[in-house]
């Protein structure tokens, strides 16, 4: 009968809380199917804006640069702006202009730009720009 109840307490206890693992700064490891699953680690970007796409652990992490863009201005039917940069290889960068001469802009489609601003990174081929200044290339 003690042997009983001393099995029983084990297996209730292994059951309960055995397969975790408490690390030293306070998080919980839990193991399944052999392998240690860690929890979500959550990054500390400040200001900067993080977007996660639903259902992945991709993160795009959105930060203002200011840079110098060499472009090709491409304006769509819906009105966007798009400035192009390596437009003539595989490897092209689409910049959406968000803010700046947008006027002046669309007069200027399929012309090259070298325009200054603060540009945003939204993914692997594609982000945004704030164009403060701009020159046509000759």
């Amino acid at each position: 009968m003690r042997t009983t109840i001393l099995l029983f307490i084990a297996l209730f206890m292994f059951s309960c809380g055995g397969n975790q693992t408490q690390k030293p700064d306070g998080n919980t490891n839990v193991i399944s199917g052999g392998k240690i699953i860690a929890p979500e680690k959550k990054m500390d970007y400040g200001d900067e804006l993080v977007l996660v796409k639903e259902g992945t652990t991709n993160e795009v992490k959105l930060s203002e640069v200011s840079q110098t863009v060499e472009g090709k201005i491409d304006v769509y039917d819906d009105g966007k702006i798009y400035l192009t940069k390596l437009w003539e290889t595989k490897s092209a960068v689409s910049f959406e202009v968000i803010d700046g001469p947008i006027a002046e802009l669309k007069k200027l489609n399929g012309k090259i730009v070298i325009a200054e601003g603060k540009v945003s990174k939204t993914g692997a081929y594609s982000g945004t720009i704030k164009i403060k200044s701009y020159k046509l290339k000759k």
